[in-house]
């Protein structure tokens, strides 16, 4: 059997960081995979609550504005809607503390934003279920 396309998969993207946002939108859609953006918590928990599509993946922040990306893990993961979907989290900083912290909360993975975009490729095939094309016209 032929691996599961990406195309019908949509991501929840959280981050404070527009140009990151932006950068990470484009990443996905190169690869055939839609995304939807929220700059806070707030905003994820109401995207997820209002929309009609469920995401097969949450990727994450750890610094958020407000409550941090920590408190929406936890709860998201406390939540009977949304404790399937899988979170990956991400962070600027490389704090072991930070990383065990959201390990323990139920967070499917963490990635360093520095660290290579094959790493995140790789968490993102693996939590999908599915293979992504490397580059898409």
């Amino acid at each position: 059997a032929a691996p599961l396309a990406a195309a019908a998969k949509l991501v929840l993207l959280v981050d404070d960081n527009p140009t990151f946002l932006t950068v990470l939108k484009n990443f996905l859609s190169r690869r055939g995979i839609a995304s939807e953006t929220c700059c806070d918590a707030v905003s994820a928990r109401t995207a997820l609550k209002e929309s009609s599509s469920t995401p097969d993946l949450i990727i994450c922040d750890v610094h958020l504005p407000g409550e941090d990306g920590i408190a929406l893990l936890s709860k998201l993961k406390s939540d009977n809607l949304s404790r399937r979907i899988p979170v990956l989290m991400l962070s600027s900083d490389d704090d072991i503390n930070t990383k065990v912290q959201v390990l323990k909360l139920g967070a499917e993975g963490y990635v360093e934003k520095k660290e290579d975009p094959r790493l995140l490729l790789a968490h993102i095939e693996r939590l999908l279920g599915c293979s992504v094309p490397e580059f898409q016209a």
